[in-house]
């Protein structure tokens, strides 16, 4: 990097898996840009998956989305070559799904450095897939990505070792944040009922309904409603059930709605992974929460932000004690609040993002 270099805005190609609509490139790359933008970075998106290819998830493609999906695969193969053109390559996850290492190999930018992220442990869609043949072919796919990486972004500590294990030379936690400025201070909401927020996707809400003997226990016992968020269409047999369409612009209004919010997951190899963003969605509304003792969590939420629950008698007593004791629990919504100003918040954390990138450029070849 010349001193020429230094008076110029530092160009940034962002290698994304999905434009705006998906909620994990927005929330790891697209709510940055404004702030990396105000410290000297501009950034570039090329998203590899656009809306029309996001909306056929979880539905049978047909012909037409196939062929959408090789043009994408095309394009993101023609962004990798370009990449000479710019300071840093900000990659998403991988280059291209379940494209053979050698592929991640031959395209990984050589005449610039990179940084690779993962809030998600999807290399476990490859080691501890069903079928055998996927597993020889693509389980070590990501260790040519990551042993030419100049760093590695982790959301929780199960990817950090990940990605330390295979070959990453450096890595370092970058939590899955908020933009705090969305998240107007509301006061702790008052009333018999006890309202529990859950937020997330339709891919998700097994989870919330997972909880369900739980939550028919707690609403034989004391008046309790679910307030579900983006859930889609779900049903809680015997269980007061409000159901909303998720959207930023109402986000943290029907979260302060609530008394509290639950993150239920399974013990499992990919939900090691999972980076407790509704915690830190939850806590920026100034709401405590209820959550599974797995991975991510047990580092978000804290004995003054919440309560980790393993069993339904954790749950069941959590959801109890929330209930009867309104003042304790308000507080701790405040100190999540707090919480998530200094460490979980788009403005802390582009900060430091910043200055790994600075590192990065500044370094002695």
């Amino acid at each position: 990097m010349t001193l020429a270099d230094r008076g110029r805005l530092r160009k940034i190609l962002v290698l994304s898996r999905y434009d705006q609509n998906g909620a994990s490139s927005r929330v790891r790359f697209y709510q940055f840009a404004p702030e990396l933008e105000a410290l000297g970075w501009q950034l570039e998106f090329s998203p590899l998956l656009g809306e029309d290819i996001v909306a056929t998830i979880g539905r049978h493609r047909g012909l037409s989305d196939w062929a959408k999906i090789a043009a994408a695969y095309v394009r993101r193969i023609g962004a990798a070559f370009a990449a000479h053109h710019y300071d840093l390559v900000w990659i998403e996850k991988e280059l291209l799904p379940f494209a053979p290492g050698l592929v991640e190999a031959v395209l990984r930018p050589r005449a610039v450095p990179y940084v690779v992220d993962y809030d998600d442990a999807i290399f476990h869609n490859y080691d501890a897939h069903r079928s055998g043949l996927v597993r020889r072919l693509f389980s070590r796919k990501l260790d040519w990505l990551l042993k030419g990486s100049a760093l590695v972004t982790a959301g929780s500590r199960y990817l950090e070792e990940y990605a330390t294990r295979h070959g990453a030379q450096r890595v370092v936690a970058v939590p899955s944040c908020v933009q705090i400025s969305n998240y107007p201070k509301t006061a702790y909401p008052g009333g018999p009922e006890l309202r529990l927020g859950w937020i997330g996707g339709v891919t998700t809400s097994p989870l919330l309904i997972g909880l369900l003997p739980v939550l028919q226990e707690a609403a034989r016992r004391l008046p309790l409603r679910v307030v579900a968020i983006g859930a889609g269409n779900i049903a809680l047999p015997g269980v007061p059930l409000e159901q909303h369409r998720w959207s930023l612009a109402e986000e943290s209004l029907l979260l302060a709605s609530c008394h509290a919010g639950v993150m239920p997951l399974h013990d499992s190899l990919f939900e090691k992974g999972k980076c407790a963003f509704k915690l830190v969605q939850y806590g920026a509304a100034g709401r405590p929460s209820v959550a599974s003792p797995v991975g991510a969590n047990c580092d978000v939420l804290t004995s003054e932000t919440g309560r980790l629950a393993d069993s339904a008698e954790e749950w069941l007593h959590a959801i109890e004690d929330c209930h009867a004791n309104p003042r304790i629990w308000a507080e701790m919504g405040q100190a999540a609040r707090r919480r998530c100003e200094t460490n979980y918040s788009v403005e802390a954390v582009s900060v430091r993002l910043a200055g790994h990138f600075r590192e990065i450029l500044d370094r002695p070849n």
